[in-house]
């Protein structure tokens, strides 16, 4: 894989029109064609963050400067979810020099967190360092109803329903019939974002996902509790538990309700709530933890069971918005039972039941991710977007965690995210 990169010079924006008709009839009887619109858009050069790099074993070069981005839009024709003759779709592409048909390159597709758009989530150094130190093409997108400006991809919010689902998977056809690559390509989703990607993975694995080889999901909530989970805050009206709560929609069989969302934390920690009504997506969506119908379109743990490509689990030892470590294990769990070829969680050997012993015995065995002895941090800071505007934030439970430090998404791109990447590019 060519791995060299170059920072063009400050250009002004041109755009290429490009129409590719692809015969793309897929089981679910849409029928799509595509429509690019590529321009050349100039970067700012990337500085060292002067933080230690992880040691992989291989010592990958650190680079500053990745390619520019290829900004562009998906057309698909024929949208049976959304029920609209055509809809776009915005994405950027941050494509390796030396991607070619001769010299292809393998492709990743970042899928954000929440209602956030692609845009807005990660930015641009994000992508760009993780082309940078795995040598592939890296795309993201605003899912639909969301962006900025005139980024705004066509329909309606749907937190990560059927219409975002069918979204990831035209991106991520459009990739796979457009670009420079191999048949190598891999989803990475960020939080909440992995509903939309076990979600298209199990609907579109036979059709237009064939072709996906894996999944890194970077601590996703597994079910409605995990989504809704939220700490005590009566400003915004969350100061109980909300309707709906069981042993079936919470999946408390591998972990209570106490042990997954403890609500006696030290050091004054809030309590952990689930189901408010007044919690993401539940207040933004109108719903409750009792409709069925709605998150039956919405829940991870539904989806990994029948996911069938290689799944990487990315947990922290300390979580990025919950008070607990569990929705990392019951992901396991809900893999266990699928046809993913692999799965892991973090640096652990493949094809572990790790959540049979819980997660004190993870704990002990070292199975989290702790970079605090690298400067680094051993929790995440994901960016919290509205309109177009976004904010890291640190776990709200933070007061709780004994040597709590935290990183942002930048630098998990930088020195942690790119060796797992190329492990399974490598299908080590």
């Amino acid at each position: 894989m060519k791995k060299t990169f170059s920072l063009l010079l400050l250009l002004p924006i041109s755009l290429v029109l490009l129409i590719q008709a692809c015969d793309n009839s897929e089981s679910d009887g849409n029928q799509i064609d595509y429509v690019s619109i590529d321009a050349r858009a100039p970067l700012a050069d990337l500085e060292e963050t002067g933080a230690p790099p992880i040691d992989t074993g291989n010592n990958p070069t650190r680079r500053t400067r990745p390619e520019p981005a290829d900004f562009g839009m998906v057309v698909a024709e024929k949208n049976s979810s959304l029920n609209e003759d055509v809809y776009t779709i915005y994405f950027n592409q941050f494509i390796p020099e030396g991607c070619s048909e001769a010299t292809p390159c393998p492709s990743l597709i970042l899928v954000p967190d929440k209602d956030a758009s692609g845009d807005a989530f990660f930015g641009e150094e994000t992508p760009r360092w993780i082309a940078a130190k795995t040598g592939a093409i890296v795309a993201t997108y605003n899912p639909p109803g969301r962006g900025e400006g005139g980024r705004i991809s066509t329909g309606q919010e749907d937190y990560n329903g059927p219409l975002g689902q069918d979204a990831l998977s035209d991106v991520a056809n459009f990739m796979l019939k457009n670009t420079s690559t191999t048949d190598e390509i891999g989803i990475i989703s960020f939080g909440y974002g992995l509903v939309a990607a076990s979600g298209a993975l199990s609907r579109f694995k036979s059709s237009k996902l064939k072709d996906v080889d894996f999944l890194i999901d970077i601590e996703g909530p597994i079910n409605r509790c995990w989504v809704t989970s939220s700490p005590l805050n009566p400003q915004e009206g969350i100061e109980e538990d909300g309707p709906g709560i069981n042993d079936g929609r919470c999946d408390f069989d591998i972990a209570g309700r106490m042990d997954a969302f403890p609500v006696n934390l030290p050091a004054n920690a809030p309590p952990a709530l689930i189901c408010s009504e007044q919690a993401f997506p539940q207040k933004q969506g109108g719903t409750t933890c009792e409709d069925d119908a709605w998150w039956i379109e919405r829940e991870a743990s539904l989806f990994l069971e029948s996911i069938d490509t290689n799944y990487l689990r990315i947990q922290m030892l300390y979580d990025h918005r919950q008070a607990s470590r569990w929705s990392s294990l019951q992901a396991i769990k809900y893999v266990v039972s699928s046809s993913a070829k692999k799965h892991y969680l973090n640096s652990e050997a493949p094809n572990q039941a790790l959540h049979v012993n819980g997660d004190q015995a993870c704990l002990e065995n070292g199975c989290y991710l702790d970079f605090t002895s690298n400067g680094l941090g051993n929790s995440l800071r994901f960016p919290d977007c509205f309109e177009g505007n976004c904010v890291e934030k640190e776990n709200p439970y933070a007061a709780a965690f004994e040597g709590f430090q935290s990183m942002s998404i930048e630098e998990l791109s930088q020195y942690v995210l790119p060796q797992y990447v190329e492990q399974l590019l490598a299908k080590e």
